[in-house]
Order: structure tokens, then C-alpha cells, then sequence
């Protein structure tokens, strides 16, 4: 009997069962009633409700009135206004004002690139935090009228809104206007398809050790990558040039996929009933459920929903038209101005960049395409992942079963509809760490450069992306396979040539603008002005960013005091409360499954110590800069507000996602780690 139970009953079986059982939570989670899910995301129920509702809805503004009503309001508005208008919004400067300036970014962005104003005066400074500010007495029509302005917008606190003509001009009826053309939806379709087509050619030229050592699912979600840092590149360059490249470079992208898919129909003749009868064995059965929430992903994003994300409308998106409407001094002018500065616009650019290469690849700024960028990144994640697994030849249900927790997420299906960066953080965080596991412990140089091309990729994301390329970094020094990975030739001289070219037109323009908002001086704010406070709070901020992570939000509350100090004042509902339902408990099965690889699996004790130290290490580097910043030496309490899911878990879910998915695919040894380092 023990022989048995030592036969079938190791740690890869337990780890299985563990991964199996909670896929099947997280899927089944999934399937509940729209309403139960929507306040933690979205769930397949509610997407079949939202397209079969929106393929109801004719016209823009209706489809934004089922998105975000305040859109068509001021979509309407856009529309009826001449290009030349300057519009004025009294009343928001001040304190007690504050909670209205969403009203000024939503307005700024859909009259963009038309002068949208809080203020008389030009000096001001950082209008996008107007409580900072000294109230203005409203200034009269006439007084506007005198200063060029056509249009009066004044929003009551009570919602009401009441817009008022200040000078003659031609107003025309929103309701004949059209936003894009027919063709919009199959050119945005294509564009990231054959940038990832491309890009997997090009990669392979770089990293010619890839075709043997990485699936095509890898290969794919790394050509997609390396496209996508090319053209956040090339973009802002010509632009800062004065030259709009996106078509010619969309074209471009199309002869150089046709070229890809003519080579390889060449070479493989591919055989159509071969490849039919694959597609019908079991392991590609398996994947049908993946098939199904993409069919309405890709169904939602051909111009069914327009802009859902708060952050895409005051800033992701915000930038994308000053980088499409603008060239040269323009866009150094815009980005130097204050009335922009809640765009956050010393943020990389890639994610802008994209969007802009979307409206230039179209010929307009057509904001109901942006969301086809993080569907096929999120496709490419799922191919990547399954391709790092071994599937089909390995790991048959494991590896589905690995995709199924991070797809069917609430907050993945709720991310992917977005137009931020945390998809694309998702994607090149969980790549990245999944190739630079694979690459240190199989002593496998390709796969480890094309691990950091990934990081490279998120570092032009968002800020925090640089994290993860220098743990990695760092960690693959510290032993001798990883420095001998590290060993400067061509290949790492090339790549790195190519970083530090992609990264060139975004430093160019940054030494061109000044430094706007406030949270983009954390570090004088904080660690130099501050040290004292920052190293009080900080430990504090990063314990609860970590309580928050794994524990329910009712539970893990504390309220900020007088100084620094913390009163906790959470609820205990039973084992529930140790449940979050923001990543469905995935914090715990990171931490379980990477405990587990530390003590059991000898070998592998490294990558696992790695990618808990950043999971943690994150944590506390966040704690750091939430209480470095500005508003959080004022009052503590902002600091501690940062910490919940509405933004530091945005920046956390990234890390949960990759640090799960590589942990598991450490456990179930899914490219025989242990005989390719025999073998070297």
C-alpha cells in the first residue's frame, strides 16, 4: 500500500490537484450571475449581456450612454462645437471644488485637441489638482467672451449641467456626425496581428536560437513584443520630427507578415486535412472555453464599447490624441503645459504610442478602437503560455488549466476592456518572468534575452516595469550560470543597442518638458525633504498593501490617525474574510505553490526565491513611494487610501498573474528544466 501511494502520490501530483482545483474555482466563479461578479470585475454572462445590448445600440452617443454617460455628454458636445472653439468650465478651482475636476478631464479629452480652461489665469500652476489651488471668483460671460471663449460649461454640484454660448459660431447637430469610417474596425483588427507576425520574423533574425528552443506560441508573443516597443519607437520620433509615419509603417507590417506567412506555407507544406484532424483531438477540444471568451472580447472591441476606464480619459488615451493631432514643437507644447498635467505625462509612452499608431493607422482619432491592442496581447499571453508549457506535447491539462486562471479572472475580463496599461503589463510581466525562469535554470541564453526584451517591454509601459528587469538582472549575477548567461556578444550587444535606440525619443522628449505633477517628485518630496516621515510610514503602507493583497478589504482596514499612526478597524466575517475577492485568493496560491518549490523542489529553489522576493519585494517599494509622495506626507490617510485595489492593486495584479503562472509552470517541470542542465 505505501508502495503505492509513493508511486502516484508525490509533489507533482499534489501540486496538480492544488492547480486543477482552483482553475476549476476560478472558472466556475466565473459563470455566476453578472450582477454578483460585476463588483469584481467582469465574468462571460455579463460580456454575452453587454454584446448582445450594445449590438442593439446605433450611433456613438448611445453607445457611450451604455459605457460611461458623461462620455456622450461630452462627446455630444465635441461634435456640435467647430474645431476652433475654446470652451470655459467655472466653478472648479478650490477645495470644495475638487470632487468636480472629473468633469474638466473628461471635457479636455473629448474637446482635445480644442483649449478647454479652469482658470483666467495662464500661470497657473498643475490645474489638474485644482483644491491646490486658491478659489477664483467666477469670472463674467462678458469677461470670457473678451478672452476668445465661445462656450460657458457650468457644472452644478447637484450634476447639473448647463453649457451657455458666449460668441457667434456654427454649431452643428451631433447626431448627423459619425465617428471613423466602416473600414476602422478591420484596419485596428489587423494592425497588432501583423505587428506580431512580423515582429516573430525579426525576433528570430536577433535570437536565430529561439526556433529550437522556444515554441511558436513563445515566438508569437515575443514578435508582438518586440513589434510593440518598435513602434512606440519609431512613432514618437517621426512625430517629434514632424513626420507621420503610421500608415506607411502599417503597410509596412502587412508586406512583412504576408512575406512571414508565404515563407512558411513554402517551406511546411502544410497539409489541410493533416492540420484539421489535429484540430480536432482532445487538448485542442480542451481549449474551447478560451475560444469562447475571445469570440466576445474581439466582438466588443470592433466599436461595440467606447472608452471605459476613468484613467484611459484622463490620461492613457489623452496622450494618444496629442501624439496623433500634434507633430514636432506641438507635442513638446502640449506636453509642457499645465492644463495637461493629470495625464501624468512624464509616464513612458508605449501604451500612448499604440493607441496613436491605432488612430494614424485608421486616419482618425477614433476611440472605439483602442481595444483590440490589450485582446491580442492578452491572446498572445495564452498562446505564450501554453506554448512555455509544452502544449500540446506536454502538460496537456495543466497548462489549460494555467491559462483558464488568469483569463477568466473578473479583473482580467475587466482589464482587457480597458484602455490602460495593466494588460499590457499582465502580458510582458508574465512572458518575461516565464522565459527568464526557463532561461536561468536551463542555462538557456536565448530564452533569458527574450525574458528581459519582455521586462524591456513593461518598462516602457509603466515605470515599475523596471523592477522586474533589474531583479532578474541582478539575481543572474549573483551565480555563475546566470553570469556566463550575461557574457556580453553580439546578440546581447544587439538587443541592447536596440533598447537603448527604442528609449531614446521618449528621453529626447522628456529633457524637452518640465516636470508637471506632483507625484513625479516623490523622490525630493519624500526621500530627501522627508526621510523621517517616509521612514515611519512606509513599512506601515507596505503592510497593509500585503494584508490587502491576500485578505478581504473589510478585513484588512485600518484608518490613519494623527502623525503616522495606524488604528485597525476591520471586520471579522469568518473564513471568508481571509478570501480576496479582487484576485480570487491567487496571493495564496503564490505564496503556497513558491513555499513549496522552496522546500521540496532542490533545484529550482533559486527562480522560486526570486520571484517571491519580487512579489514581496514590489509590495514594499510601493509602501515606499506611496509614502514619499506629496499628498501622503500631507495626510497620511492618502497614503494608506493608495494601499486599497483601485491602485496599488493595479499595480500588484500584474505581479500575481506572473508570479503564479511561473511558479506553477516551476513545479510541474514543463521543459524538462533538469535535463537541459545536464546536457550544458
Amino acid at each position: 500500500m505505501n508502495d503505492v501511494i509513493k508511486k502516484y502520490v508525490n509533489c507533482k501530483t499534489v501540486v496538480l490537484a492544488v492547480v486543477f482545483l482552483y482553475a476549476l474555482l476560478v472558472v466556475g466563479s466565473n459563470f455566476q450571475p453578472p450582477q454578483k461578479v460585476a463588483r469584481h470585475g467582469a465574468s462571460v454572462p455579463l460580456l454575452h449581456q453587454r454584446l448582445n445590448g450594445l449590438k442593439k445600440v446605433r450611433g456613438p452617443l448611445d453607445k457611450d450612454a451604455n459605457c460611461i454617460p458623461l462620455s456622450a455628454m461630452c462627446r455630444s458636445m465635441s461634435l456640435s462645437l467647430p474645431n476652433d472653439a475654446k470652451v470655459f468650465l467655472p466653478n472648479m478651482l478650490g477645495r470644495s471644488n475638487a470632487r468636480k475636476l472629473g468633469y474638466y478631464y473628461f471635457m479636455t479629452y473629448y474637446m482635445f485637441p480644442r483649449d478647454v480652461h479652469i482658470s483666467l489665469n495662464d500661470d497657473t500652476d498643475y490645474v489638474g489638482v485644482g483644491y491646490w489651488i486658491d478659489n477664483e471668483e467666477a469670472p463674467s460671460e462678458q469677461q470670457l467672451a473678451e478672452k476668445g471663449y465661445h462656450v460657458s460649461v457650468l457644472f452644478a454640484d447637484n450634476g447639473q449641467v448647463t453649457p451657455k454660448q458666449l460668441r457667434p459660431m456654427q454649431v452643428s447637430d451631433p447626431k448627423t456626425k459619425s465617428v471613423g469610417k466602416p473600414t476602422d474596425p478591420v484596419i485596428a483588427l489587423l494592425l497588432p496581428l501583423v505587428a506580431a507576425i512580423s515582429g516573430s520574423w525579426l525576433l528570430c533574425f536577433l535570437i536565430p536560437g529561439l526556433k529550437t528552443s522556444t515554441g511558436w506560441g513563445e515566438r508569437f508573443a515575443g514578435g508582438l513584443a518586440l513589434s510593440c516597443i518598435l513602434i512606440a519607437c519609431f512613432v514618437l520620433a517621426f512625430r517629434l520630427m514632424g513626420l507621420r509615419i503610421e500608415k506607411a509603417l502599417f503597410y509596412l507590417l502587412i508586406l512583412g507578415s504576408v512575406a512571414r506567412i508565404a515563407l512558411f506555407f513554402i517551406k511546411s507544406k502544410v497539409d489541410p486535412v493533416k492540420v484539421s484532424k489535429i484540430l480536432l483531438r482532445w487538448e485542442y477540444i480542451l481549449i474551447a472555453p478560451v475560444v469562447v471568451v475571445f469570440y466576445y472580447l474581439f466582438s466588443l472591441a470592433a466599436g461595440l464599447e467606447s472608452i471605459l476606464e476613468f484613467d484611459a480619459v484622463g490620461a492613457w488615451a489623452l496622450k494618444a490624441k496629442m501624439l496623433f493631432y500634434g507633430t514636432g514643437s506641438q507635442i513638446i507644447e502640449w506636453f509642457s503645459s499645465p492644463r495637461y498635467a493629470h495625464a501624468h505625462l512624464e509616464y513612458p509612452l508605449m501604451v500612448p504610442t499604440l493607441h496613436a499608431m491605432t488612430f494614424g493607422a485608421v486616419g482618425n482619432a477614433n476611440d472605439f478602437m483602442l481595444k483590440y491592442w490589450p485582446v491580442w496581447m492578452l491572446l498572445c499571453l495564452c498562446l505564450g503560455t501554453l506554448s512555455a508549457f509544452g502544449w500540446p506535447a506536454k502538460n496537456r491539462f495543466v497548462a489549460i488549466a494555467a491559462v483558464c486562471i488568469f483569463l477568466f479572472m473578473p479583473r482580467t475580463l475587466q482589464y482587457v476592456r480597458m484602455e490602460g496599461a495593466v494588460i499590457p503589463m499582465v502580458f510582458f510581466v508574465t512572458m518575461g518572468m516565464l522565459e527568464c525562469m526557463f532561461g536561468l535554470l536551463g542555462k538557456n541564453r536565448d530564452r533569458f534575452l527574450l525574458g528581459l526584451l519582455f521586462f524591456f517591454g513593461a518598462a516602457m509601459s509603466k515605470p515599475d516595469g523596471f523592477v522586474f528587469m533589474a531583479a532578474w538582472i541582478a539575481a543572474a549575477l549573483m551565480i555563475p550560470s546566470g553570469r556566463k548567461i550575461l557574457k556580453p556578444d553580439r546578440r546581447l550587444i544587439i538587443l541592447g543597442i536596440i533598447c537603448l535606440v527604442a528609449i531614446l525619443p521618449f528621453k529626447i522628449l522628456r529633457s524637452q518638458v518640465p516636470v508637471l505633477h506632483p507625484q513625479a517628485t516623490w523622490v525630493e518630496d519624500g526621500l530627501k525633504n522627508n526621510p523621517g516621515k517616509v521612514a515611519v510610514r512606509a513599512p506601515k503602507l507596505a503592510g497593509v498593501m500585503i494584508a490587502r493583497t491576500f485578505v478581504k478589504d473589510d478585513f484588512a482596514k485600518w484608518d490613519a490617525g494623527e502623525g503616522s499612526n495606524l488604528t485597525w478597524s476591520g471586520k471579522w466575517q469568518g473564513a471568508e474574510s481571509l478570501f480576496q475577492a479582487y484576485n480570487l485568493g491567487h496571493a495564496w496560491i503564490v505564496l503556497l505553490l513558491g513555499i513549496a518549490a522552496v522546500c521540496i523542489c532542490q533545484g529550482r529553489r533559486y527562480p522560486a526565491f526570486i520571484m517571491l522576493g519580487i512579489f514581496f519585494g514590489l509590495q514594499v517599494l510601493l509602501g515606499i513611494v506611496f509614502a514619499s509622495l506629496g499628498h501622503s506626507i500631507h495626510e497620511f490617510k492618502t497614503g494608506v487610501g493608495m494601499t486599497g485595489v483601485d491602485v496599488g492593486g493595479r499595480y500588484m495584479y500584474p505581479t500575481i498573474i506572473a508570479v503564479g503562472t511561473a511558479i506553477i509552470a516551476l513545479m510541474v517541470d514543463t521543459v524538462g528544466v533538469e535535463s537541459e542542465s545536464k546536457k550544458s
